[in-house]
């Protein structure tokens, strides 16, 4: 070994210009920097697996099995992105295809549009093979290759996976809601037993509660057939009564008019009697007034001057009376003006008093059902409480 290095020594004492030594440092650079670039891109590739770049194409059409919808292509993806073996890419065919031209991904993983349907093939008694593509570009060099082949078997694994989830989802879908039934149906045996509790605890405060209706109800039969009583009875008065008023209504009223027109003459003839016996009352009364104003001799005389004090104390006297009549004339037209009024609404007031009797009606037969109803609830309310004696 010393020899060697002498030897080595000795050759490099040769190199004497520094371009020479410039020559020899290039020569041995050269290879040493190949070899660490290559060491350094290989070293410990099968750490660095998530950097590689694999494109995964999903064409896998769901279907529908035993009522279940079976998406084995979406299950394998979604084991995929839980591992990340390789740095996976999960794009469109074209893209997958363009990229691996480029050099941009090593592996192309296609699922293809039947994978599901074939996976589910075996529940319709038809199984068939369900296969995934892997294409691997050889372009990309020996390690990748080499790399690519020995993690075929984990790629293979979840494939596998993604099989046997898609089968048994198909296959088994209902054992989850079969699960889920039974859970319910011992939450609600538990409950049920839990009401049955507080149902006892309720009739116990049932029975009591119409014990006390029961108490109650017996007080309402009495008072309701009272009340019922009592409405018959004024129906018995006010029934009749209102159909006597309403048939002798329009009678009334023509009598009421007939009065009231003799009244009216009777007024009419006294206000102008007493009127034309005031004018004449005042004629006199002036008249003597100008006689002795003409004749003052004759004024003077006491015969004379009673005359006239009589005469004026009539002539008063007519006048107040003529004003009395006047008013009560006055007000017979009022009288009569209201008889015509009356005699014009006589048929709404029939119409009324009818309603009126048969609302009466109504409310006794009305009465009468209530009454027979508390007797039903009261006899029921006694069947349901046996236990208690009226």
């Amino acid at each position: 070994m010393k020899r060697v290095l002498r030897l080595a020594g000795l050759e490099l004492l040769r190199f004497r210009t520094p371009l020479q030594r410039a020559a020899l440092a290039f020569a041995v650079a050269v290879p040493l920097l190949y070899g660490a670039i290559y060491l350094w891109t290989n070293w410990d590739p099968y750490g660095r697996l998530n950097q590689i770049p694999v494109a995964v194409v999903n064409l896998d059409q769901p279907v529908t099995a035993m009522g279940h919808n079976v998406n084995a292509g979406e299950l394998f993806v979604d084991q995929l992105h839980e591992q990340q073996l390789f740095g996976w890419r999960f794009v469109d065919a074209a893209e997958a295809e363009q990229g691996q031209r480029d050099g941009r991904y090593y592996l192309v993983i296609t699922v293809p549009r039947d994978f599901s349907s074939k996976l589910v093939s075996g529940t319709t008694g038809s199984p068939q093979k369900a296969a995934m593509q892997i294409q691997l570009d050889d372009a990309n060099g020996f390690i990748i290759g080499k790399m690519a082949e020995t993690v075929q078997s984990e790629l293979e694994r979840q494939i596998s996976a993604a099989a046997v989830s898609a089968y048994f989802q198909a296959a088994f879908g209902g054992l989850d809601t079969f699960t889920t039934g039974l859970t319910t149906a011992a939450d609600g045996a538990g409950a049920l037993q839990q009401g049955a509790g507080t149902a006892n605890s309720g009739a116990t405060q049932l029975t009591a509660g119409i014990d006390k209706l029961h108490t109650g109800s017996g007080q309402l039969v009495t008072g309701s057939r009272q009340v019922a009583d009592g409405v018959h009875q004024i129906n018995l008065i006010a029934g009749p009564l209102i159909s006597s008023v309403s048939t002798a209504l329009p009678g009334l009223a023509q009598q009421a008019g007939d009065i009231s027109s003799l009244a009216k003459q009777v007024t009419s003839g006294t206000a102008a009697g007493t009127q034309t016996l005031a004018q004449a009352a005042k004629a006199v009364s002036d008249d003597l007034a100008a006689f002795a104003a003409a004749h003052p001799d004759v004024a003077s005389d006491p015969l004379f001057q009673k005359a006239q004090r009589a005469a004026t104390t009539a002539a008063q006297d007519a006048a107040t009376v003529a004003d009395v009549a006047g008013r009560i004339d006055t007000k017979a037209t009022q009288v009569a003006a209201d008889v015509a009024r009356l005699q014009q609404n006589v048929p709404g007031l029939q119409t009324k008093l009818g309603t009126a009797s048969a609302d009466l009606a109504k409310l006794d037969a009305g009465a009468t059902q209530v009454a027979d109803g508390i007797v039903v609830l009261d006899k029921g309310l006694a069947d349901a409480c046996p236990v208690r004696s009226r």
